[in-house]
């Protein structure tokens, strides 16, 4: 996953990767053992390009600074969906041109 970001990224001279979901599973505020938060802190350290992240299920996170999801999409050059949150079920590819998205759980329509 975090090939196919850099991949897209290096298309971009300043390139917004917008992560959507950082718990184990939709609809939970778990983060345990939660792929997609390594991801996330993965992408921030390699330092590919400025990460936004929303988590609709979390009110604040102590390491990484959570925004609306709408806000998240809107500023974002590359989409990455990696929970299916019910939230993130309502966006639909419209909403995404110009936009690179990488949606892994096959939400977006």
């Amino acid at each position: 996953m975090i090939q196919k970001v850099k991949l897209n990224a290096d298309k971009l001279k300043h390139p917004v990767i917008g992560c959507l979901g950082l718990a184990f599973k939709a609809d939970v505020d778990d983060l345990r053992e939660s792929p997609s938060l390594d991801i996330v802190k993965r992408l921030m350290s390699e330092n590919i390009g400025e990460v936004l992240v929303a988590e609709p299920n979390l009110a604040t996170h102590e390491e990484i600074k959570l925004l609306p999801y709408d806000e998240v999409v809107r500023k974002a050059d590359i989409v990455l969906l990696l929970v299916n949150h019910k939230e993130f079920s309502r966006l639909k590819t419209a909403d995404l041109k110009e936009k690179i998205l990488i949606d892994t759980r096959g939400v977006i329509k």
